[in-house]
């Protein structure tokens, strides 16, 4: 019995061994190798928008290993992002300013890489019965159709769009009660084919 205990800590004690040479390469004498990355990499280009036309002070941000590097087009919207790791991976690279749709894409950088954006524009969201414009339907809508229809106030644009909730194709006082009703009394929601 003896034997047997002393063969299974022998066992084990060898197995244990092993593991720590494996998991833990230094103790073993061997040299543990990292592979360095060369930040050598760059990505540059031109923003454009759907004309062709250049696009000054367009953000350009590259993103990779948990950290980014940046750089802003010119007036002839070129712009150069430098000190990129070069590897084996893909990086995100996008191209936005405010009053067009963010592009992006994903690139394997390398020491010269080109890449050309367009950038379009951003077009406003209209909502079916948001008569005031701020992005929701509630009794502000209701009560700029009242103005409108009944004061004279200000028409919403585009007033076929967004001031006809309930899209029988006018402005009545039907929009404002159907604004109402859902507001007030969980009717059903504009539509959402209005504004296409």
């Amino acid at each position: 019995m003896i034997n047997k205990i002393n063969t299974k800590m022998f066992t084990t004690v060898i197995v244990i061994i092993f593991v720590i040479m494996w998991v833990i390469p230094g103790i073993s004498g061997e040299q543990k190798t990292t592979t360095m990355l060369q930040n050598d990499g760059n990505l540059s280009g031109y923003v454009t928008d759907t004309s062709s036309n250049p696009i000054e002070g367009v953000l350009v941000h590259v993103t990779f290993h948990g950290t980014f590097e940046e750089d802003y087009t010119d007036e002839n919207g070129y712009y150069h992002v430098t000190n990129i790791p070069i590897c084996y991976c893909y990086k995100n690279a996008s191209a936005s300013k405010q009053g067009y749709n963010t592009e992006w894409i994903l690139l394997s950088i390398t020491e010269d890489t080109k890449h050309n954006f367009t950038l379009t524009d951003e077009e406003p969201q209209l909502i079916c019965g948001d008569a005031n414009g701020d992005g929701v339907v509630n009794i502000g809508d209701a009560v700029y159709l009242i103005n409108y229809i009944f004061i004279i106030g200000p028409s919403p644009y585009p007033i076929t769009c967004v001031g006809d909730a309930n899209s029988d194709g006018e402005v009545n006082v039907a929009d404002i009660v159907y604004i109402v009703n859902y507001v007030f009394n969980g009717g059903s929601p504009p539509e959402t084919s209005c504004c296409i």
